[in-house]
């Protein structure tokens, strides 16, 4: 069985030293202390939380919500700084697959390597993808994560006006490495129908970047008169090289997860 990975925080490969402990004298004891245990500050080791409690002997829940507060506090004051706009080549796959949420970091490396789109996790891919709508002011953005009564990974609201009507997209995230094929878009296309008079979807959107398979049963017309969009990786490059940070970085609020 795999070893848990800590938290890889890019901002920490991309930081002057100094910087990074200057920020961390802010921290209490227990957020400084933990926070390095779990990122592997200074020698590389991430620590589990199973083993940071009992380092600490307290509950693994307690050093998760520490540890998250202490991140929050690190990407906030980090902002202030200028780091280096590139990982070190050496820590690019590891940092990257071991991401735990979207930072402004982050979209600024993908926009300078979109190769490394691949590298994300699937959890923020789906942020990515969230922010994206986001960033071109849809009134309402909600990452779905793995709810029960939905299929869908992203809910988007667009209200129209003045007839006062919502627009409800049903969005569907896959890092895949393989085609998307007709099996997805029938599953989709199923649970958007009998999700309508739930959700009032009005249109379903299939993002990938592994692109889809040829697919005998759908052409082009056909799904926008079932109102279903597929985007693969080349619009999701341009979705990328377009996007503008909003005043306060992020358009999505990051503990707007739907959990």
């Amino acid at each position: 069985m795999p070893r848990p990975v800590g938290d890889r925080i890019p901002e920490l490969y991309t930081t002057n030293r100094a910087d990074v402990g200057g920020i961390l004298r802010t921290f209490t004891y227990r957020e400084r202390e933990i926070f390095k245990l779990r990122t592997g500050l200074p020698d590389g080791y991430c620590y589990t939380l199973a083993e940071v409690a009992h380092i600490f002997k307290v509950s693994e829940s307690q050093i998760s919500r520490i540890q998250k507060r202490a991140r929050q506090k690190f990407l906030k004051a980090i902002s202030q700084f200028s780091p280096r706009t590139t990982l070190d080549p050496q820590a690019v796959e590891s940092v990257l697959q071991q991401a735990e949420e979207l930072t402004p970091f982050l979209i600024t490396h993908l926009r300078g390597h979109p190769e490394d789109l691949r590298l994300l996790p699937w959890q923020v891919f789906e942020q990515l993808i969230a922010e994206f709508f986001a960033s071109w002011g849809y009134d309402e953005v909600k990452l779905l994560g793995r709810k029960a009564n939905t299929a869908a990974d992203v809910f988007v609201l667009k209200r129209i006006q003045p007839e006062g009507n919502d627009l409800r997209i049903f969005v569907e995230t896959k890092r895949w490495k393989d085609h998307v094929g007709v099996e997805v878009v029938d599953r989709v296309y199923g649970a958007f129908l009998s999700e309508k008079s739930t959700f009032g979807w009005h249109m379903a959107m299939i993002v990938t970047l592994a692109g889809f398979a040829k697919m005998r049963k759908y052409s082009p017309e056909s799904l926008r008169m079932l109102g279903i969009s597929l985007k693969d990786e080349n619009d999701v490059r341009t979705w990328l090289q377009d996007y503008r940070f909003g005043e306060k970085g992020l358009w999505l609020p990051q503990c707007d997860t739907g959990k």
